[in-house]
């Protein structure tokens, strides 16, 4: 996940969860800064997390923390991120290389998010970003 505008940083959540009419499989055990303590959403992971100095920056100068989560094929999986400090910007970096990214889910707010059908197993990279370095 990422920011909106240079040094951007604060708090974050992003939820991950079984999308809509799909049936889950085994839980998807998410790694990085920080793993929550909280119950999750039904079906998924809730990780809490912060944009900080000293965190590690994509090449265009944003701070970003990576998660990474195991799937196989034929999970449905939905991807939120939402932060009140910054403008959140969500990558999904696939086994095979392929990267999804999102900034504004809808028009007129600022969460991001991503729906992945999982088509390979293997380690997901979540990274959480800001839109802007």
């Amino acid at each position: 996940m990422t920011s909106y505008r240079p040094g951007e940083q604060g708090p974050y959540e992003l939820i991950v969860g079984a999308a809509a009419g799909a049936t889950p499989g085994p839980a998807a055990a998410p790694t990085g800064p920080e793993v929550p303590a909280a119950p999750p959403p039904a079906g998924g992971r809730e990780i809490r997390g912060e944009l900080r100095a000293g965190d590690a920056r994509l090449r265009s100068g944003e701070f970003a923390d990576t998660h990474r989560i195991r799937l196989g094929p034929g999970q449905a999986v939905r991807l939120r991120l939402r932060s009140t400090a910054f403008d959140p910007y969500l990558i999904v970096r696939t086994p095979g290389g392929r990267q999804l990214d999102n900034d504004d889910l809808t028009p007129g707010t600022r969460d991001a998010g991503v729906d992945l059908a999982v088509t390979e197993a293997g380690e997901y990279q979540l990274l959480v970003t800001s839109y802007r370095a």
